[in-house]
């Protein structure tokens, strides 16, 4: 039987079982949420990107180097459409990259399954090198709606006045 005291102070044992109630509900709900966060966060333990961090080339000369997006989980596999390369402009907005690039699959076929694709190897070969293209980039790999991990890098054409 509970008893509630109407002096002030004194609460019976039906408020404390309410109060630890709501308690263990708040835990329950912070432990759902930790748990969320550390799952999501997954993704971003398991792929590696390896971009050169600072790239050189003269002006009009020719930019070559590669990329890698890679998986180091068995059962992750990456995907194309999560891949982003942006120019960092000044104002914090991302630009469209004035460069083409062309991703190889790296698969993987250990059960005799379909193969599955590790990775993704990219290659960059451009001609005739304007000021246009020197400025930092990023390159993203990650769902759009959730946080993405990348690797920043930095291009620097030679002749051209530093930003």
């Amino acid at each position: 039987k509970a008893v509630v005291s109407t002096q002030s102070g004194h609460y019976g044992r039906g408020y404390f079982f309410i109060l630890a109630m709501k308690f263990s509900n708040v835990l329950a709900l912070v432990a759902v949420v930790a748990l969320t966060a550390a799952w999501s966060g997954l993704l971003h333990e398991h792929v590696k990107i390896r971009v050169p961090g600072h790239i050189s080339v003269g002006e009009g000369g020719d930019l070559a180097f590669r990329f890698k997006v890679m998986s180091h989980n068995e059962n992750l596999t990456i995907n194309a459409t999560y891949l982003q390369v942006t120019k960092l402009s000044g104002n914090g907005t991302d630009e469209d990259v004035p460069f083409a690039y062309t991703l190889t699959p790296k698969m993987k076929n250990e059960t005799g399954d379909s193969p599955r694709i590790m990775g993704y190897v990219g290659k960059v070969n451009e001609k005739n090198v304007t000021c246009e293209l020197q400025g930092k980039y990023a390159l993203r790999y990650g769902s759009p709606e959730k946080k993405r991990k990348q690797r920043k890098f930095r291009i620097r054409v030679r002749g051209c006045p530093k930003h």
